[in-house]
């Protein structure tokens, strides 16, 4: 019992690298499933489209999460597949330290 309390209190101490994670978001389009009307279904429409800036899409929903907070937020160029990155801070649960979802370096 007290090896036991004596390693859970080393590990709780220890610092700890924050968790980064590369996430792509296929966005919804119309072309080919039934998204929805207007936006929802437009692959360039960030704001509108179903899987990313709709209510329940991936960026609205997590800049909206408890505990998630949005660092930096950048529009990707013209035509290119990537439309915008997206830099999120979650507050982790005591004593994990910070965990940050962002896009790779460059």
């Amino acid at each position: 019992m007290v090896i036991t309390l004596g390693l859970l209190g080393l590990l709780a101490a220890a610092p700890t690298e924050p968790l980064e994670l590369e996430v792509f978001v296929p966005l919804c389009d119309n072309a080919q499933i039934a998204c929805g009307r207007g936006g929802a279904g437009d692959p360039r429409s960030l704001t509108a489209n179903l899987y990313w800036g709709a209510a329940y899409g991936a960026e609205r929903f997590l800049a909206r999460a408890p505990g998630f907070r949005v660092r930096s937020r950048h529009d990707g160029p013209p035509n290119s597949a990537v439309l915008r990155e997206l830099v999120l801070e979650r507050a982790s649960p005591r004593a994990a330290g910070t965990v940050f979802a962002k896009p790779p370096r460059r």
